[in-house]
Formats: C-alpha cells, sequence, structure tokens
C-alpha cells in the first residue's frame, strides 16, 4: 500500500510537472553574445571603424520590433560609460511569419556608428589610447525596457 502512495504521488508530480508550460515575460529580456572587436582608431585620425554587436532577445509578447510607422523609433539605447552619452540605433524588423501567440526568441545585430569612437584627452592617462565599455536595454512597443547588459571594453587607439 506504501508503494501504490509514492508512486501516485511521483505519477501526479510528473504529470504536473510536464503540463506547466514555460511562459516568457511580455519585458524583453537581452543577452550580450559578442563583439566583432575590441580595438578601434579613434574616429578623429579619419578611420572609421565599424564594431559590430551580437545579442540574443526574448519576449513573451512579441512586440520588441521596429516600432512606429511609418517611421520607426531607434529602439536600442547603447549608454557609453564614461560619460552616459546614449547613442540610438533601430531594432531590426522581424518577419511575420515568426511571430507567435508564446513571444518570441532570437538574435540581432547592431552596427554602431564609427563616429562616436572618440578617445578623451582630458587626462594625461589618455595620451594613446582610451577605453570605453557599453550598457545596452532594448524598448518594447509597449514601452517595456529590457534588463541592462554590458558589452566588452573597446580600446579606442589615438
Amino acid at each position: 500500500m506504501r508503494w501504490a502512495k509514492i508512486l501516485a504521488f511521483l505519477l501526479v508530480t510528473i504529470t504536473v510537472w510536464g503540463c506547466y508550460k514555460n511562459e516568457m515575460s511580455p519585458i524583453p529580456e537581452i543577452v550580450f553574445i559578442s563583439q566583432s572587436q575590441t580595438e578601434v582608431a579613434d574616429s578623429g585620425r579619419g578611420e572609421f571603424e565599424e564594431i559590430t554587436f551580437l545579442f540574443d532577445f526574448q519576449d513573451g509578447d512579441a512586440d520588441i520590433g521596429p516600432i512606429g510607422d511609418p517611421f520607426p523609433l531607434q529602439n536600442i539605447t547603447f549608454i557609453d560609460s564614461r560619460d552616459s552619452t546614449k547613442d540610438f540605433y533601430d531594432f531590426p524588423p522581424i518577419p511575420e511569419p515568426v511571430v507567435t501567440d508564446d513571444g518570441i526568441r532570437g538574435s540581432f545585430v547592431v552596427r554602431v556608428n564609427p563616429n562616436i569612437f572618440i578617445a578623451r584627452d582630458d587626462t594625461t592617462i589618455h595620451k594613446l589610447t582610451d577605453t570605453v565599455q557599453y550598457k545596452v536595454f532594448v524598448k518594447d512597443e509597449a514601452g517595456n525596457e529590457s534588463n541592462e547588459v554590458k558589452t566588452r571594453s573597446i580600446v579606442i587607439v589615438k
């Protein structure tokens, strides 16, 4: 009889656990994956090197794509670690067949404008190089802001 109760308990537990649906939050979540390089020339030198960043994302209500019609709002924010300057980028379009009622998962790429890589010269330690790191977040159509992630450091060479 004792084994029957244990078996019944296990059967109910497995059934309930198996039916559990892992629902995504309607608040977007992003994960920093990689960047194309960690060193660039100062844009003042006339050498414009673009850095490409790769992120994974998920959004439970699948409204993370480009916002606004016909002019999309720039809903990816990069915050400079040195002075909190913000740069904005467009989230890439999401093909309609990919969007589901269960949310959306995927990856997106941001190509950062090379003009923003300007080394500071306000102190003696920045004679040859400067270093920047970005905090990044995304805003969806409902106004929900994702978590904030950090990129790897980037050395700006004068």
